[in-house]
């Protein structure tokens, strides 16, 4: 692992808190926030969808926090975010979201998605 995808995910794990867990958690993966989001509507591509959006961050929290997400990733089920990845995600998250909180609004738990994509932004 490089020094710069380690401190990476190293910021991506102190930038996890009590609501981005609980975010994860309660989503319910319905993808009405997909359809809530402006980019996905007009393009389709599922690329695009809030949620996916935010996969680094979702993948780092479920190895680093939740007991399945940490015994898959000892038993090497899980896979790591690598750099090939945080380099293609990166334009998803700074180029391809206005955080106008259409998702967040959508979302039929309460899921706050601004906040995660705005925490994501290290």
């Amino acid at each position: 692992m490089t020094t710069s995808l380690q401190r990476g995910i190293s910021s991506m794990i102190e930038q996890i808190d009590a609501p981005i867990a609980t975010f994860f958690t309660s989503c319910v993966h319905c993808g009405l926030c997909a359809d809530a989001c402006l980019f996905y509507t007009e393009t389709q591509d599922a690329k695009y969808t809030p949620i996916h959006k935010l996969e680094p961050l979702r993948r780092v929290w479920q190895q680093e926090y939740t007991f399945w997400g940490k015994l898959m990733s000892k038993a090497g089920l899980s896979k790591a975010v690598t750099d090939a990845e945080l380099a293609a995600w990166e334009p998803l998250v700074y180029d391809s979201c206005t955080l106008c909180g259409r998702c967040s609004l959508a979302c039929p738990v309460g899921n706050d998605i601004v906040y995660m994509v705005r925490v994501r932004h290290p």
